[in-house]
C-alpha cells in the first residue's frame, strides 16, 4: 500500500529517476565488486536488478521530497488534561 502511494506521489511531482543516477549507483557497485561496471550493468538488467535500483532511487528521491515538505506541529494541551501531580511525588528524598 505504501508503495503505491509512494508512485502516486512521484507520478504527481514528476519525481524519476535520472540515468545518471543509476549510472552512479552500478559505478559504486562495481568499484565494491570489483567487478568492470560494463559487466555488473550487463548482469543487472539481465536478472531486473538494473530496474530495482531505478525504483529505489525514485523511492528515495519521493521520500525526501515528502520528508522536505512534512510540517510539524505539536498537540495542542489545555491546561485542564494536565494531570495532577501530588506533593509526596514531587518531593526530594534527603540522605
Amino acid at each position: 500500500m505504501a508503495s503505491l502511494i509512494l508512485e502516486k506521489v512521484a507520478a504527481a511531482e514528476s519525481i524519476f529517476t535520472t540515468q545518471e543516477e543509476v549510472d552512479s549507483e552500478l559505478s559504486r557497485i562495481s568499484r565494491q565488486q570489483r567487478e568492470p561496471i560494463a559487466a555488473v550493468r550487463m548482469r543487472f538488467e539481465k536478472d531486473g536488478t538494473l530496474a530495482r535500483i531505478a525504483s529505489r532511487i525514485r523511492t528515495e528521491k519521493t521520500l525526501g521530497y515528502l520528508f522536505e515538505r512534512a510540517v510539524k506541529t505539536a498537540p495542542v494541551v489545555e491546561p485542564s488534561q494536565i494531570p495532577a501531580v501530588e506533593a509526596s511525588q514531587t518531593d526530594v528524598p534527603t540522605s
